[in-house]
């Protein structure tokens, strides 16, 4: 009983914070008495919604962040959405926002949106090509030579996340890698040991 009153009580809160998804599982299941496991209760969340997206037009950056950032949480969005996420993200110029554009639209988990996330891959922010990796990679993932690209990027969170792409990629020495990762100047602070045992 008390793990389905705290999962209850956890989507109050996030339903109160505006997770459309939150407000669809409550909405399902007023109460946590109504289901028999609580887990299955929590995995309602799952399935594919639709949040209002009006706010990601915005002309105040504030308010595209945050509409974006809300979409970006939601969950799996259903991929009636990604129209209007690949509208908006060719106009995007805010660094933060595209990052939050790019995980919804890996929320939609269809490879209609691979094409526009690659693009991303050479973004002049490390934390937009590092999101957009993310994203490729539940979209059906990207063209592994434009991620090998990647693995000699400044920034050590993208050749991380390239890294991670491409583990499973013929041919490709994954411990070998790390091991240069581990050279890294941003890395150089770590303890031995600290990446490779």
């Amino acid at each position: 009983e008390p793990v389905r009153v705290k999962a209850v009580a956890g989507l109050k809160r996030l339903q109160k914070a505006g997770v459309t998804a939150a407000a669809v599982v409550l909405a399902k299941a007023v109460d946590a008495k109504d289901v028999e496991d609580p887990l299955a209760f929590l995995q309602l969340q799952h399935k594919p919604i639709v949040p209002p997206t009006e706010d990601i037009g915005s002309s105040d950056v504030t308010t595209r962040r945050r509409a974006t950032r809300k979409l970006a949480i939601e969950g799996v969005l259903d991929p009636e959405v990604l129209p209007q996420l690949l509208e908006r993200i060719a106009m995007e110029t805010d660094e933060r926002a595209i990052c939050h554009l790019l995980k919804a639209m890996g929320s939609c988990r269809s490879a209609v949106a691979l094409p526009v996330v690659e693009n991303h891959l050479s973004h002049r922010s490390g934390e937009v090509r590092a999101a957009a990796l993310d994203a490729a990679a539940v979209c059906g993932g990207a063209d592994p030579a434009r991620v090998k690209q990647l693995l000699d990027d400044p920034e050590p969170n993208v050749v991380v996340r390239a890294i991670l792409a491409l583990k499973d990629h013929a041919g490709f020495d994954a411990v070998r890698t790390i091991g240069e990762l581990a050279e890294h100047p941003d890395l150089r602070l770590l303890p031995p040991g600290a990446i490779l045992p």
